[in-house]
């Protein structure tokens, strides 16, 4: 199982995830919104030939918190790329439209 988290000091709404990721066999993928499980999705192998490909997904309306976690996990090895993967998302009572914002790297402990 893998998950990244992104914390923001206002509250979002998220509409969809843009992700990377390069995967033999299907991916179970969980979003949490403020620790509460919100969307589930299974994805489709996506195993290309060399690199990975970015796969949209959309999620339901009226997501909206501070804080969003993304858990995939998958019975077979995958690979997220995480540097190339986006989120989709936008203030809380502004007139500013949606942005894509990058996911944070990995934390190297």
């Amino acid at each position: 199982m893998l998950f990244r988290s992104m914390q923001f000091d206002r509250f979002k709404t998220v509409r969809r995830l843009w992700l990377a990721i390069k995967n033999a066999a299907t991916v179970n993928l969980i979003v949490y919104v403020d620790g509460v499980p919100r969307f589930t999705k299974t994805l489709p192998v996506n195993n290309p030939a060399s690199g990975y490909l970015k796969t949209r997904i959309d999620l339901p309306s009226g997501l909206k918190g501070k804080m969003f976690r993304v858990e995939l996990s998958s019975t077979v090895a995958f690979y997220p790329y995480w540097e190339n993967s986006e989120i989709e998302v936008r203030d809380q009572n502004t007139e500013d439209g949606y942005r894509r914002v990058k996911f944070p790297p990995p934390q190297i402990m």
